[in-house]
């Protein structure tokens, strides 16, 4: 996705999870800060990964278990964009 860009997170894995009782573990990353979707041009910079916290999958159902990675997930990347080291 392009930089600020939500969309849809499709259910596949947390599917997954849901049936199988295994973890999921978000990651948000700021690689569309210096790779920009559909561009051959690549910036200098680094690129942070955040690991979020484990999202125990008893009792909730595959759009429970995405919409709590989703939302943690962006938020992460929007603070990932907005943060002061990055230059």
């Amino acid at each position: 996705m392009r930089l600020g860009e939500r969309r849809r997170y499709e259910p596949g894995g947390a599917w997954l999870a849901a049936r199988s009782g295994f973890p999921v573990v978000p990651v948000a990353h700021n690689a569309g800060l210096y790779w920009p979707r559909q561009s051959l041009i690549k910036y200098p910079g680094t690129i942070d990964v955040v690991i979020g916290p484990v999202i125990d999958p008893a009792g909730k159902s595959a759009t429970d278990i995405t919409a709590i990675a989703q939302d943690w997930i962006e938020a992460t990347c929007e603070r990932l964009a907005a943060s002061p080291e990055r230059a």
